[in-house]
């Protein structure tokens, strides 16, 4: 694909956005037809086990692709080297979380056998096709990212769509696996750093594995505790609407939940292009090029975001009606609390990417544990008092938390650095 090279930067950024809006597109589909044509019980379970994946994401991006993201831009850095080492840490928290899945399904009583296979493999071939996608950024292949996706992303809607009226929970996750297993193989052909490496020993291999673990380690540990906090944050409602509500409520929060979530093309863009830009530009010490990458999208997302908003709250039941049906019943108040969330959910993005490039990850602990903190203080009440709406109201009080703590961190940084940068 050299013939790629000669096209212009703003295509491959068109291409970025366009790959993040397949993919978000996909989860809205692949959850609308979960919705449509499983049961109540079974599309409870899948709400679980998708909780569960993302996880172990978690765990993927703090350890793993975030720092290769930042590694694979430094000078002194082997990138085969750095690829290799980072792909080995993949396999291995693939296999400790399928392990880790299966386990923690156990305890919800799951005792389909087949079901726990799939589930299985889906966790381990979705960290090591997620992995592929960051590299794919990360070394400025856009284009291998969109193909990677849309044989993924874009084959598990035609295929769920084609069973659609057959599908049950075994069978959702074994499509799934299979298109993730497809896109995972057709990487291994399509990357250089297979394709260019040489033979190595073990000893070499681990060696590797070993630097980049340790780099990694040091990039990655407080956005491993961040992110954990921030994953117990953000499922913590739907938790305790679980045990506590019938599971018809708890689908009628996921399915308000979704709408907001199509706006994750424009924030998984940012993230995915944004990073190793910015990383390249703060260890070139370009404060205002840095800056440039994030006060664009901020500005042009969020006009986006506020004409979408606008409508959604006003024509809420249209909205839900288009999209799931009637078999939700009344949630009119949830979708228009949502309306304002895509807004804080970018907002909050622009500024923790920002802290994360400049290599302050362990600032945004702090925030995530004061959301943490709000949340275990109110939630429960929330819901005991408001039920669904009470979930909502919470969702909302993490995101606006989130978005003023991370933007008083990343300006307090931000500034510190211009100030050496002039002092220099």
């Amino acid at each position: 694909m050299s013939f790629l090279k000669a096209l212009s930067p703003k295509f491959f950024i068109l291409l970025g956005t366009a790959d993040s809006a397949m993919i978000s597109a996909s989860g809205f589909l692949v959850n609308l037809m979960a919705g449509r044509f499983l049961s109540i019980e079974a599309y409870g379970q899948f709400l679980i086990l998708f909780t569960l994946a993302s996880f172990a994401l978690i765990f993927q991006s703090a350890l793993v692709s975030t720092p290769y993201s930042i590694l694979s831009q430094s000078e002194e850095s082997d990138l085969s080297g750095c690829f290799r080492g980072a792909l080995g840490m993949t396999l291995l928290l693939g296999l400790l979380s399928a392990l880790g899945g299966i386990i923690a399904y156990l305890c919800y009583g799951a005792t389909t056998p087949f079901l726990l296979g799939v589930f299985a493999l889906y966790i381990f071939l979705n960290l090591v096709q997620d992995f592929f996608r960051r590299h794919y950024y990360a070394t400025r292949q856009e284009a291998q990212a969109f193909l990677l996706d849309f044989i993924s992303y874009g084959g598990q809607v035609i295929v769920l769509f084609a069973q659609r009226f057959t599908l049950q929970l075994e069978s959702l996750f074994f499509y799934l696996s299979m298109t993730s297993l497809l896109a995972v193989l057709i990487s291994t052909g399509l990357n250089r750093s297979f394709r260019n490496s040489h033979p190595h020993t073990p000893i070499h291999l681990i060696s590797e594995f070993k630097t980049t673990a340790c780099q990694s380690w040091q990039l990655g540990r407080w956005l491993l505790f961040s992110n954990g906090v921030s994953w117990l944050v953000s499922q913590f409602y739907v938790v305790v609407l679980g045990y506590t509500q019938p599971a018809s409520v708890t689908a009628q929060l996921g399915a308000a939940r979704s709408i907001p979530g199509l706006s994750n093309p424009v924030v998984m863009a940012y993230e995915s292009m944004a990073l190793p830009r910015m990383s390249k530009a703060y260890q070139g010490n370009q404060p205002q090029l840095f800056g440039g990458y994030f006060k664009k999208t901020l500005f042009l997302g969020n006009i986006l975001f506020s004409l979408v908003g606008v409508v959604v709250f006003l024509f809420p039941n249209e909205v839900i009606h288009l999209l799931y049906g009637k078999s939700f019943g009344n949630i009119t108040a949830l979708v228009r609390l949502f309306s304002v969330l895509p807004m804080l959910w970018l907002t909050s993005k622009c500024f923790s990417v920002g802290l994360i490039a400049m290599k302050e990850t362990s600032s945004l602990l702090p925030v995530y544990v004061g959301a943490a903190f709000i949340t275990l203080l109110t939630g429960g009440w929330l819901i005991s008092q408001y039920g669904v709406l009470g979930a909502g109201f919470g969702f909302l009080m993490n995101a606006i938390v989130l978005t003023i703590g991370f933007g008083v961190q990343f300006i307090k940084f931000y500034r510190e650095w211009k100030i050496k940068r002039l002092a220099a």
